[in-house]
């Protein structure tokens, strides 16, 4: 067994409660998201054995499988818990720490939307390579600037798949589509490497000099589909 499930436990116990201190994980969730990937994990614990190097160390290696599994969780349930709160009428003394949660989650979308401005007429293409490369929906505000800026016209915009796509067609559509509206020959690579300098330095900026907050690709993500799902 790769790991005692008391120790699992308390792995899931961290792994969740870093999404609970950034406001993406209502408190109030905290132990069912705690069980619920537990269970995922106990439920594909033989493949996880069998994918398992022996590189990292066993704990590093659990906290990455845990902290994926939440994000899927997350992802999954993300508009359920905010339709929540939305719901909760205003005066109720048991909705004071969910009204604080949710000025916590819009404060970082704001902030997200401050950096983002801080990238000026690059904006509009970060949002659709970031759009496109999550497979969320795409803004057609972001396509018309995006193209007026190269004076373009009747670019075939790219289009979100209902069904999978693996992260190198992303890529590759993504270029493509790069390429007709800035009329430049760009490899798929240059443009992975692009999107991944780009995430970076966001990144960067929302956790601060100081290390005001902590995130990384993957609870950024989930702020990048808040942020998306207000947009118009």
């Amino acid at each position: 067994m790769l790991i005692s499930e008391s120790n699992l436990l308390v792995l899931a116990e961290k792994v969740v409660s870093r999404y609970v201190n950034k406001g993406v994980v209502p408190s109030r969730e905290r132990e069912d998201t705690q069980m619920i990937i537990v269970e995922k994990f106990l439920d594909k614990q033989k493949k996880i054995e069998d994918n398992y190097s022996g590189k990292a160390n066993i704990t590093t290696y659990c906290i990455s499988v845990l902290n994926n599994m939440c994000c899927e969780v997350i992802r999954k349930e993300l508009k359920h818990w905010k339709n929540e709160l939305d719901d909760m009428p205003e005066g109720d003394s048991s909705n004071h720490y969910s009204a604080s949660q949710k000025t916590i989650i819009q404060d970082e979308i704001n902030y997200l939307d401050k950096i983002l401005i801080l990238f000026d007429k690059e904006k509009s293409k970060i949002n659709i390579a970031l759009s496109y490369y999550y497979q969320l929906e795409l803004r057609n505000t972001d396509i018309e600037e995006y193209n007026q800026s190269y004076n373009k016209e009747n670019i075939s915009p790219i289009k979100i798949n209902n069904d999978k796509i693996n992260k190198g067609d992303i890529i590759n559509n993504l270029s493509d589509y790069i390429c007709q509206v800035e009329n430049k020959n760009i490899k798929p690579d240059a443009v992975r490497m692009w999107l991944k300098k780009t995430t970076n330095t966001i990144v960067t900026r929302l956790n601060g000099p100081f290390g005001r907050t902590h995130y990384d690709q993957d609870s950024f993500q989930v702020l990048y589909e808040l942020y998306n799902a207000q947009r118009s």
